[in-house]
């Protein structure tokens, strides 16, 4: 019994630092965002089937009206 209370404590800790080594590794790629409310943005676009290397990538520019999280913003009309 001590020796299952032992491994299940090993693999814990084990899950524990593999865990954080994930954690790290992605918040090493993560972009803040600096932008705020009345800023003008972008937007990547969707593209389609019948898109080609002179489809434009990104469409607007849009004004931001707030920030819903950190990563999204509620944009308004387009405005270009």
């Amino acid at each position: 019994l001590k020796t299952i209370e032992k491994e299940a404590t090993i693999t814990y800790i084990r899950e524990f630092a593999i865990k954080s080594r994930v954690a790290k590794l992605y918040n090493q790629s993560v972009i803040p965002c600096s932008f705020r409310p009345q800023d003008l943005v972008l937007r990547k676009m969707v593209h389609k089937a019948e898109s080609n290397k002179l489809t434009p990538k990104w469409e607007g520019p849009f004004r931001a009206r707030r920030r819903v999280r950190c990563t999204n913003s509620l944009l308004g009309a387009r405005l270009g």
